[in-house]
């Protein structure tokens, strides 16, 4: 019973610093277009890291543009906390940017 408790803290913790790291993105890349400086490339990075630590859990990931939309705008976040099925793969929607990205600045 208490492993069990203590698996769930342990998921919020790492939901919240996921939901943290994306929205901290999600503010950057909204403002990107307005070449503000901030550190993009750590902001991503962490979210990447967080992103694996949260689909290692079980749960869907969070698009990018629904990052943006809570991070840039206020919007909710859709499919937080909801668990895929076990023969659902994650899909790792900000490592997929931090691919793109670094394809963009090292050309």
């Amino acid at each position: 019973m208490i492993a069990k408790m203590l698996e769930k803290l342990i998921d919020k913790y790492v939901q919240g610093r996921y939901v943290k790291a994306g929205m901290i993105f999600g503010n950057a890349l909204s403002y990107k277009h307005f070449a503000i400086a901030v550190d993009f490339d750590y902001i991503l990075t962490k979210l990447v890291r967080w992103e694996k630590r949260y689909a290692k859990r079980g749960y869907h990931t969070i698009s990018i543009k629904d990052f943006v939309d809570y991070g840039g705008h206020g919007k909710p976040l859709k499919n937080l906390g909801i668990r895929r099925n076990d023969n659902e793969n994650s899909i790792f929607y900000a490592g997929i940017y931090l691919k793109m990205y670094l394809k963009k600045i090292l050309v």
